[in-house]
């Protein structure tokens, strides 16, 4: 591992500190949060370009192994050990056998990292301990949907599926069995939100999700719009918790929101931005921890600009590519 040493760490801290406050005050998000936020800076550094790893998203943590997807690479998953400097490739992108057609986001819920081909509507798991072992990829298809529904970046949890979809503007996020039928739905996003939107089931798609490690938890954050929603699995049903929509913010076509989500048994890890979109990288300079029940817990003042979020224990990964692309290191003390 290389440790980047943060010279300019205590100045930014002070910086954030006497702005953190005052910006979130401006912000409608923040405001509602009712918290005092905390500046934080990384603790450690991992550099990623030694690994030939420039563009790093879907973060995912296993062991002494990262797992991402680097945009600009031919593989959907690029896997990195730091303490040894091995490199693996999983999933190049192609119409092969053990290869995926159209570029997926990786997920890890239920212990299992996956990706959805959205090309051939397939579901695709790999077997993260025997592909290490093996440096070649073992993979499952968990699924393989019918019918004419397209869901966009299905996460497997306890009753099947949680998924979006282009379908209908007037759900939000639905659960679906392996085969892709319809067990139960979330309601769309308000319309208050959603009436400067040229394409409501779109600003929808254009969602985050995350479910939890034990797969009876579900958190939504939409990309473009200030809205989060936490349900859980019971009886094979979705049941909508909370729901934070924040009315009044920017015009969403140019503010990007939440950036990145992640999730342990315990909690939510969110990622906001808040900041006018940007084509090339969508960061955030704020991580807000909830609990499952929608209760936001502690807000982060981050003194490095982030754009994806995993969790292990009480530390936090989060990717930037700037200066240079690497892995930051957070440690969360006293979430309670």
């Amino acid at each position: 591992m290389q440790v980047k040493f943060f010279q300019t760490a205590v100045l930014l801290a002070a910086v954030c500190t006497s702005f953190c406050c005052e910006g979130g005050r401006r912000d409608g998000y923040l405001k509602s949060l009712r918290l005092v936020p905390e500046v934080l800076s990384p603790i450690d550094s991992i550099d990623l370009e030694v690994a030939g790893i420039f563009s790093p998203t879907s973060l995912i943590k296993r062991g002494d192994w990262f797992l991402m997807r680097d945009t600009k690479s031919e593989y959907n998953i690029t896997a990195f050990n730091p303490t040894s400097g091995n490199v693996l490739h999983f999933l190049p992108y192609g119409r092969g056998i053990g290869e995926i057609s159209m570029k997926g986001r990786l997920s890890e819920p239920s212990g299992l990292v996956s990706v959805h081909d959205f090309g051939t509507n397939t579901v695709v798991s790999l077997r993260v301990r025997e592909s290490i072992e093996q440096k070649e990829q073992v993979l499952d298809t968990i699924s393989q949907f019918v019918g004419n529904m397209t869901y966009v970046n299905p996460l497997f949890c306890k009753s099947g599926f949680i998924a979006s979809s282009f379908n209908d503007a007037r759900v939000w996020y639905y659960l679906i069995d392996t085969e892709g039928k319809e067990l139960s739905s979330v309601p769309a996003i308000s319309d208050g939100l959603l009436r400067n939107e040229e394409d409501p089931a779109m600003s929808m798609v254009n969602s985050i999700l995350t479910v939890s490690p034990d797969g009876d938890k579900v958190c939504s954050a939409a990309m473009g719009l200030t809205a989060l929603s936490f349900s859980s699995i019971d009886g094979g049903l979705l049941k909508e918790n909370h729901r934070v929509e924040i009315p009044g913010q920017e015009d969403s076509k140019t503010i990007t929101n939440f950036t990145g989500l992640c999730s342990d048994n315990e909690y939510v890890y969110v990622l906001y931005s808040g900041k006018p979109f940007n084509t090339s990288r969508n960061e955030s300079e704020w991580l807000v921890v909830y609990n499952w029940r929608g209760k936001p817990i502690k807000c982060y003042n981050l003194t490095h600009s982030v754009f994806s979020v995993a969790v292990e224990g009480n530390k936090v990964y989060c990717t930037t590519d700037s200066p240079s692309s690497s892995i930051l290191v957070y440690q969360l003390d006293g979430i309670d």
